[in-house]
């Protein structure tokens, strides 16, 4: 379920301004019924309580929200899909499961993917999904699933998995001390790497190759999405890239040397500034 203001946070808490509480509104899932207890408690800033309240709620089933039998119900399966894009735009992400999952055991490879995604811990990167984890079982079993049902995109999903656990495994703890050679702050030899840590650049120092962030993005202190963040990188803005390691940039700020890394999906090549 989700509220008609405001924006969820995690699994069961809801975020809203103070303007939003009036006139808000519980939205149910089409495919809701029976009986449902609800206790909702409005929490300050500070953590202090401020009302609680608790209820029953009696629900007729929508008889839109009929099971979904064969694949050939390929409208039903299009409303699900729409309705779980709808509340991964809002940052619903536990809501969107629910239409996906209706929709991939229907049979539809692209409900599988989507599914799939909303475990993906790049996806949840990327639309800054907060208080959501990542379960990369999860997303491997759905983009297994998606790739059976015809998927031509499941399989390089799948690869991208592949790459982004080895770097888990390799990366530091969050928030622990830098890999050799991969500098957080200050202008020391940002290019001098542990063996077989990344790839240098294929610029050459006379002629360094630059990117330009193409979306916000966190630019983290190893490349892996559980690493520290240094900074949020703004759309426009040039770096020098120094190294690359599977789906990751290393990028060095000219103006610092700060020195950090970005997924290579928000970087595309550009010209040196002026």
């Amino acid at each position: 379920m989700a509220f008609s203001a405001g924006r969820p946070y995690g699994e069961t808490e809801w975020s809203l301004r103070p303007d939003e509480i009036g006139d808000l509104r519980l939205v149910l899932p089409l495919t809701a019924s029976g009986q449902r207890a609800l206790s909702v408690e409005l929490v300050a800033a500070d953590g202090r309580t401020i009302s609680s309240a608790a209820t029953r709620l009696e629900i007729t089933a929508d008889p839109r929200a009929a099971v979904v039998l064969r694949p050939g119900d390929t409208a039903r399966i299009d409303e699900l899909i729409a309705h779980g894009r709808k509340m991964v735009q809002v940052g619903y992400v536990a809501g969107a499961r629910g239409y996906y999952k209706r929709a991939a055991e229907a049979g539809s490879a692209a409900a599988a993917f989507a599914l799939g995604a909303t475990y993906d811990p790049m996806f949840i990167e990327q639309i800054g999904a907060q208080g959501i984890k990542p379960d990369v079982a999860q997303a491997r079993s759905w983009y297994e699933r998606a790739k059976a049902l015809g998927d031509k995109d499941a399989e390089g999903q799948l690869a991208e998995l592949d790459t982004e656990e080895a770097l888990v495994a390799a990366a530091p703890v969050a928030n622990g001390p830098a890999p050799t050679g991969v500098v957080v702050s200050g202008a020391a030899e940002p290019n001098r790497l542990a063996p077989g840590a990344a790839e240098p650049s294929t610029a050459g120092a006379t002629n360094p190759e630059w990117v330009e962030i193409s979306g916000t993005v966190n630019v983290r202190a190893a490349p892996t999405p559980q690493a520290q963040t240094i900074k949020v990188a703004e759309p426009g803005t040039r770096y020098q890239a120094t190294a690359r390691q599977g789906s990751w940039v290393q990028v060095t700020d000219p103006k610092t040397s700060e020195v950090g890394w970005v997924y290579d999906r928000y970087v595309a090549t550009a010209e040196a500034p002026n």
